[in-house]
């Protein structure tokens, strides 16, 4: 079984002014401006650890960070860690949590069940979002494992995993994916819990959004040829419309959040809306992730250096973050 490399989703917010151009075209021209399930599917973007787990070719169990190769043995991810130059404890930590977590699903009989009864003999493989109690921060009925607080009492005791998709060996995704998904929640129990991300919603209407811009519509070639033009007289009319666009991504952004519900919590890192005639997938961010985020980052460059960083890991408990991108690149290069 190869490792999955992760595969980047493109923020709504962070388009280039003609490829938001083109959606809303595609929103008011296809969809009348009024997104359903017909048309879109919507996603809770998880905040916890990137995990994989199944079965080889050889049925042989194993599971995957977003770092790692397949794992098989119990206590590899230790022997690993500990077998590299300058490793912290920190490092050795959080690798025996992964060996806990192989451990904890190899002996989960009725997943092994699931596993082998639908291994297609090219492997099995279920790609998702692990949120493992024992690292994660209680607070109240609160949990927080990086940034954002999920409510304890919709999570499994010890861990919940949300499964995003099914593929084999090759990489090719399950026909059946949907009924493995349903048999697998019909397993989980009081310890370990699998579900999934998506997010029940009736509609969301950008028709007065659309209005507002129906001019640049209207005028659509003739726009991007504005903002694909480098000639000095249109610059300030080209600065004008991408204005407008930008002003217009936040608007739509934030009504597209304000009209949906976590599932998890009463806050959530984000969504994805993924278009189902069209295979694309963009992803929005909340703000109070980006808030979270940014001020973890503050606290991290305030203390990065060789006097205080000890002092800092011990203050912010590191071993109960999870994807924190700097700390990623400076601690899991190598492992995770």
């Amino acid at each position: 079984m190869l490792k999955t490399q992760r595969v980047g989703i493109q923020e709504l917010n962070k388009l280039s002014a003609i490829k938001f151009l083109q959606l809303l075209k595609y929103f008011q021209e296809e969809l009348k401006g009024i997104l359903t399930k017909k048309h879109i599917k919507i996603s809770e973007k998880i905040d916890g650890l990137g995990l994989r787990f199944g079965l080889n070719k050889e049925g042989k169990f194993f599971i995957e960070s977003s770092r790692s190769e397949p794992v098989y043995n119990i206590g590899d991810f230790e022997e690993y860690t500990k077998n590299l130059k300058n490793v912290s404890i920190f490092q050795i930590n959080r690798a025996k949590h992964y060996d806990d977590i192989l451990k904890l699903l190899k002996n989960f009989k009725q997943l092994q069940e699931v596993l082998k009864k639908y291994n297609n003999k090219k492997g099995i493989k279920i790609i998702g979002e692990c949120l493992y109690i024992p690292l994660a921060e209680l607070k109240d009925n609160k949990i927080k494992f990086v940034n954002i607080y999920y409510d304890k009492n919709k999570l499994a005791d010890k861990l919940t995993f949300i499964i995003f998709d099914i593929i084999d060996s090759e990489g090719k995704q399950y026909d059946n994916k949907e009924k493995i998904i349903k048999d697998l929640k019909e397993i989980s129990n009081k310890n370990i819990k699998f579900t999934d991300s998506l997010i029940n919603f009736d509609k969301i209407d950008l028709t007065i959004e659309l209005n507002n811009i129906n001019d640049l519509l209207k005028n659509y070639d003739n726009v991007i040829k504005i903002l694909k033009s480098r000639k000095k007289e249109l610059q300030m009319k080209k600065q004008e419309i991408i204005k407008l666009i930008e002003e217009l991504k936040e608007k739509i952004s934030k009504k597209i959040l304000s009209l949906l519900k976590p599932k998890f919590g009463d806050e959530f890192e984000g969504v994805v809306i993924e278009l189902l005639n069209k295979s694309e997938k963009y992803k929005i961010i909340s703000d109070i992730f980006k808030t979270r985020f940014k001020e973890k980052q503050k606290r991290f460059k305030e203390n990065f250096n060789f006097i205080k960083f000890k002092k800092f890991l011990q203050e912010e408990d590191i071993t109960k973050c999870l994807n924190i991108s700097l700390l990623s690149f400076l601690f899991y290069l190598h492992v995770f």
